[in-house]
C-alpha cells in the first residue's frame, strides 16, 4: 500500500489552517502545520515534507522568504513549494519567481483546482529527476523597482504555465458566479414583479373595504392609509407622514400610545394590558376593540347616499392593531410600524344609548303602576319586577332576581 503524501501547511491563521489540514485530510494526505516560515524550515528539516503550501503574510518569517531558503536549502530544493495569497497583483508574480516558487493560487481558493494542482506537483516527484539547470541572472524593472531573477528557464516556463491555469480557474469561477448572479437577478425580478401584483391586489381590495385601513411607521407616522379616510373630512395625501395623534381626541393621546402608556414605565408592565393605537404586539395580544374619539375636519361626507357635514365634531371608533416586525422571534426582531383597522360605531353607540333608554324609561313606567308586575324567562327565573311587587312580598330585589317564581311566591 502507498504511503499517503506528507504536505506541510505555513500558515499563521489557524481558521485558515484547520480549513486546509481538513481538506487534505479528508483526501488521503498527512498534514502537518506550521504557523510560520521560520518554524517550517525547522519542521521540513525534521521531516521531510512531499509538498508545502504556504501563505505568504506572515510574522517571523513570511512565505517569500521562506520560499527563497528552501530552495537555496540542497535538503529541501527539490520540495514542491505552493503559494497561497490574498492578492492578485504581478508582484506576486515576480517575488514568486525570486523566491523560485512552484506556483501560487489566491485565496479564497476553488477546492478543486487546489487539490488538483497539488496532485499536478506531487505527479512530478515520480519523474526522473532532470539535470539542474543553473539559471542565468535576468535584472528587469518593473512599477520602478528593480528584479533579479536566477530561475532557470523551466522553472520560469512552470511558474507561468501555473499563472495561466491560475487564470482559467478564476476565469471558470468568476463565469459560475456571474452565472449564478444573474439566476439571482432573475429571481429576484420575479419575486418583485409577483411582490408588486401582491400589493396592487391587496391595495385594490383595501380600497374596497369601508373601514379605515391603515399604516404607521416605527415612529407612528401615517406610512398608508385607504380612501375611507375621507369620510373623516381629511384627504389621506395630507395625513401621509403626519403622527397619528393629529386624528384623535386630545385627551385620550395618551392612553392609546404606546410611548405613554408602555414606553415610559420602563421594565415594569402596566397591571392591564394597555389598548394601543401604534400597538407593538401582535397574535393573540394585539390590540382589539380599542374605543376612541377620532376628530373630524370640517366638510361634507356621503354615507348611503346621503351627505352629511362634517365640522369638527368628535366620531367614535372601534381600532384593532398589531404591530408589525422583521424575521426571527417578536422580541428580538426591529419593529417595524403597526397595521391596523378604524370601523366607525357612531351608528352602533346611538343604537346602544336609545336602548338603555328605552330600558331606563320601561323601568320607571312599571314602578308607577301599584299592583305587583313581574316578568320570568322560558324556564320561570325572575328577570325583572317592579317596586311594588318586593313591597308587596317583603322581598329584597338583589336576592330575588334570578330565582324561579315558585320559590318566593307563597304557594
Amino acid at each position: 500500500m502507498t504511503e499517503a503524501h506528507h504536505v506541510l501547511i505555513v500558515e499563521d491563521s489557524m481558521t485558515q489552517a484547520f480549513s486546509l489540514e481538513y481538506l487534505l485530510s479528508e483526501n488521503g494526505y498527512q498534514v502537518a502545520i506550521a504557523t510560520n516560515g521560520l518554524q517550517a524550515l525547522e519542521m521540513a528539516h525534521l521531516r521531510k515534507p512531499d509538498l508545502v503550501v504556504s501563505d505568504i503574510t506572515m510574522p517571523i518569517m513570511g512565505g517569500f522568504e521562506f520560499c527563497f531558503r528552501a530552495k537555496s536549502d540542497a535538503a529541501l530544493r527539490d520540495v514542491p513549494i505552493l503559494l497561497l495569497t490574498d492578492l492578485s497583483n504581478p508582484d506576486d508574480i515576480i517575488h514568486g519567481l525570486e523566491a523560485r516558487a512552484d506556483g501560487y493560487i489566491t485565496k479564497p481558493y476553488e477546492e478543486g483546482f487546489l487539490l488538483s494542482k497539488i496532485r499536478s506537483l506531487l505527479a512530478r516527484l515520480a519523474e526522473p529527476p532532470a539535470e539542474e539547470e543553473v539559471g542565468e541572472a535576468i535584472e528587469f524593472s518593473f512599477n520602478g523597482e528593480k528584479h533579479v531573477i536566477t530561475a532557470s528557464r523551466k522553472h520560469i516556463l512552470d511558474m507561468f504555465i501555473s499563472t495561466y491555469e491560475h487564470s482559467l480557474a478564476q476565469k471558470k469561477i468568476l463565469e459560475q458566479k456571474q452565472h449564478e448572479l444573474n439566476d439571482i437577478n432573475a429571481r429576484l425580478a420575479s419575486s418583485i414583479d409577483s411582490l408588486k401584483m401582491s400589493e396592487e391586489r391587496f391595495r385594490s381590495l383595501v380600497e374596497t373595504v369601508p373601514d379605515i385601513v391603515y399604516r404607521l411607521d416605527s415612529d407612528g407616522r401615517f406610512s398608508f392609509l385607504n380612501s375611507a379616510i375621507e369620510r373623516l373630512g381629511y384627504h389621506r395625501g395630507e395625513l401621509i407622514g403626519t403622527h397619528f395623534s393629529e386624528i384623535i381626541s386630545a385627551a385620550e393621546v395618551r392612553a392609546v400610545s404606546w410611548q405613554s402608556a408602555v414606553g415610559s414605565r420602563g421594565d415594569q408592565p402596566p397591571t392591564v394590558p394597555p389598548k394601543l393605537f401604534d400597538e407593538r404586539r401582535s397574535g393573540q395580544r394585539m390590540t382589539a376593540g380599542l374605543e376612541v374619539r377620532l376628530k373630524t375636519k370640517s366638510g361634507v361626507t356621503v354615507e348611503h347616499g346621503e351627505v352629511k357635514p362634517l365640522a369638527h365634531s368628535p366620531l367614535v371608533v372601534e381600532i384593532s392593531s398589531s404591530g408589525l416586525y422583521g424575521e426571527g422571534a417578536e422580541m428580538r426582531r426591529n419593529y417595524v410600524g403597526t397595521v391596523g383597522v378604524i370601523r366607525d360605531i357612531t351608528d352602533r353607540k346611538k343604537a346602544q344609548d336609545a336602548l338603555q333608554h328605552e330600558r331606563e324609561f320601561l323601568e320607571k313606567l312599571i314602578n308607577t303602576v301599584p299592583l305587583p308586575i313581574f316578568f320570568i324567562d322560558t324556564h320561570g327565573a325572575l328577570q325583572r319586577a317592579n317596586s311594588a311587587l318586593f313591597r308587596f312580598f317583603g322581598l329584597d330585589a338583589r336576592s330575588t332576581l334570578g330565582l324561579r317564581w315558585h320559590d318566593f311566591l307563597p304557594a
